[in-house]
């Protein structure tokens, strides 16, 4: 019976989703013919792109910096192929052949939207561009609808290098790709091998102007594209100069929790670029006063000359610190956001406990906001559990297992995952994965000293005499064995 009514249950759920999709749908087109036919001598093509950026804005989820794309975009594209359609048709301008609109920088739309707005998306309205490309040019002949395919079929085999990409170079080698492959569809099906070669020249063309777009995008509205957080990892950027100068020890404790951050992350699908790159960023705070952090000068002795709660104000404030120092650079505000969110609204641990033996109220706490995402969640974590490993006075797998334990099970306690949304298994995955890597960070060395190599010669002399007795021990019963 309960089987039955979950079942009831699911058709019903999956029923009211169609007939919303099923709404949406009708409103799209009849929105497109209303346009139609209240506008005398509209293009058709106006009506379907007025009518797509009208359902995006209503019934889509979308971010607002994605509806400036998609709109720039839209008309942009539109303008170009309209503008070709004039010169060509009606003004007999350039070839007779139409060979000119296999010079467009197809290849430009899905390398720049498929890293300015969300990848789905971008397939969706590449897509949505390539019919819309046919209305447009209603004058042109049959064979022309070659090139509305060769570009949808092209961009789709794109799509696997275009997200694998981490340098601007690689757009060119996608480039070269996509403009074969489109090349080659176009040759196959009209065979006009000169409509072919155009073809193929404008995409590998158009990186320069992907990048030239993409470039503007990044530096003016902050996304965060691969190619932005490829050049933000540069350790010969001013900030992470200035951290290596400055705050030697933190530089390195960045690094580390930079490589355990990126393990972790690709354990439970965060993103594994994004947290890396973050990782080298969230304690730039510290260079305001490096000598107050231990990492640095391997003591507490700036801490002598101060009060506890000073020492607390002034440990805290590297947060505040390092939003400064990263607004200052232009860092991006999702950067900004583990600089604020790396230790939540938590209390200093090690100058609280100092005030409970001195019998002093301490209510000094990290201004926060607590993490609000997975990948802040992580480097919460492994900023922690690092930090706790380190003061280990002797490193072993079980002991570093019980520490990122402590380390997660106070964060939950304290409630600092409330505001994200992490669940208990991506906690369980992250700290099993951070014990881990911490693990293999931390692992035994030899030891050089002659006390040392004295104890590995004694030990190895004693392993050499045991073995030699017992091989000695085993030819004897040999030799028993082949006399009975």
């Amino acid at each position: 019976m309960r089987i039955f009514s979950n079942l009831v249950k699911r058709i019903k759920e999956k029923s009211g989703a169609y007939k919303d999709n099923l709404l949406k749908y009708l409103l799209y087109f009849a929105s497109a013919f209303a346009f139609s036919v209240s506008v005398e001598n509209i293009d058709p093509s106006f009506a379907f792109i007025i009518s797509f950026l009208l359902y995006v804005f209503i019934f889509s989820n979308v971010k607002r910096m994605d509806y400036i794309m998609i709109s720039l975009y839209s008309i942009l594209f539109f303008l170009s192929l309209y503008g070709l359609r004039k010169l060509i048709i009606e003004e007999r301008i350039f070839v007779s052949d139409y060979k000119i609109f296999f010079a467009f920088p197809y290849f430009t739309i899905i390398s720049t939207l498929f890293f300015l707005i969300e990848r789905k998306k971008a397939v969706y309205f590449c897509t949505f561009l390539c019919l819309l490309s046919i209305p447009i040019l209603p004058e042109i002949n049959q064979e022309f609808l070659t090139l509305p395919s060769a570009w949808f079929f092209s961009s789709l085999i794109s799509v696997p290098m275009l997200s694998k990409s981490r340098r601007r170079f690689s757009l060119f080698k996608t480039s070269i790709v996509y403009g074969l492959f489109g090349g080659t569809l176009i040759f196959t099906m009209t065979g006009g091998i000169w409509k072919a070669v155009i073809f193929i020249l404008s995409s590998i063309i158009s990186p320069f102007i992907s990048i030239s777009i993409l470039y503007f995008f990044e530096r003016t509205f902050n996304i965060l594209t691969p190619f932005y957080l490829f050049d933000l990892q540069d350790i010969e950027h001013p900030i992470l100069v200035q951290l290596r100068k400055k705050a030697p020890g933190t530089f390195h404790h960045s690094l580390v929790v930079a490589d355990i951050a990126y393990v972790a992350a690709k354990e439970v699908g965060a993103d594994a670029e994004l947290i890396r790159c973050a990782a080298l960023y969230h304690d730039i705070g510290k260079t305001a006063r490096p000598d107050y952090f231990i990492e640095n000068i391997g003591d507490m002795s700036a801490h002598m000359k101060i009060n506890l709660p000073l020492s607390s104000k002034l440990v805290v404030k590297h947060v505040e610190d390092g939003e400064k120092i990263a607004r200052s650079y232009s860092i991006p505000q999702r950067i900004i956001d583990f600089i604020l969110e790396h230790h939540g609204t938590t209390y200093p641990e090690y100058f609280l406990r100092a005030a409970k033996r001195l019998d002093i109220h301490l209510d000094i706490r990290y201004p926060g906001p607590t993490p609000r995402s997975l990948e802040t969640v992580i480097m919460m974590i492994c900023d922690s559990s690092e930090a706790a490993v380190r003061s280990l006075e002797k490193y072993s797998p079980e002991r570093i297992k019980d520490m990122v334990s402590k380390v997660v099970k106070s964060k939950i306690d304290q409630g600092q995952f409330d505001n994200s949304p992490v669940t208990l298994q991506q906690i369980k995955k992250i700290e099993e994965s951070v014990t881990k890597a911490l693990c293999d960070f931390y692992h035994l060395r030899i030891s050089y000293d002659e006390k040392s190599v004295q104890r590995y010669l004694e030990k190895k002399k004693k392993f050499e005499n045991g073995h030699a007795k017992e091989n000695g021990h085993q030819d004897i019963k040999d030799k028993r064995q082949q006399n009975n």
